[in-house]
């Protein structure tokens, strides 16, 4: 009965000593995040401004580019150009609203979205901008105030790559 007990006892410690093992497992062991993330729970945890499955792409990036614009406050149809800010999530249009003199206006963006508040540009034109980015183009809205305090509200500006 003794012998018995004894076996009995080894093979508990032993089932918890492997429950207890298995159980630990590291999961981020093999995940990297790069500079710019930290495994959680096997996952990428990217830093403010990155994103991808290894944190490796700034989320202005794929913003950056030359576009045609459709702008249903213009006649025609202009170019525009945007380029990455100095943070990962700040990007520069270089031509908002096709004005006589170009509108150069920083905005914030966040995954898919972008926007400006209040934004005013060398001219003393004040701009919002709402919109978001999908499949190589741009969908936003943009409202203007001039320096003498009249506005105007563009939506639907398509811009593509």
């Amino acid at each position: 009965m003794k012998q018995f007990k004894n076996l009995f006892t080894v093979m508990v410690l032993a089932f918890g000593l492997m429950v207890t093992a298995t159980s630990c497992k590291d999961e981020c062991k093999n995940v990297e995040c790069g500079a710019n993330g930290t495994c959680v729970e096997g996952v990428c945890d990217c830093t403010a401004g990155y994103e991808g499955d290894a944190c490796e792409k700034a989320m202005n990036a794929k913003f950056v580019g030359s576009y045609n614009v459709t702008d249903p406050c213009t006649a025609l149809g202009y170019s525009q150009t945007i380029t990455a800010g100095s943070l990962p999530t700040e990007i520069t249009f270089s031509n908002l609203g096709n004005f006589g003199t170009p509108a150069v206006v920083k905005a914030t963006v966040s995954g898919a979205s972008v926007s400006a508040t209040n934004y005013v540009d060398a001219s003393g034109r004040k701009f919002t901008v709402t919109g978001s980015y999908s499949n190589n183009a741009i969908t936003l809205t943009y409202t203007v105030t001039y320096t003498d305090n009249t506005s105007e509200t563009c939506a639907n500006v398509t811009m593509v790559k």
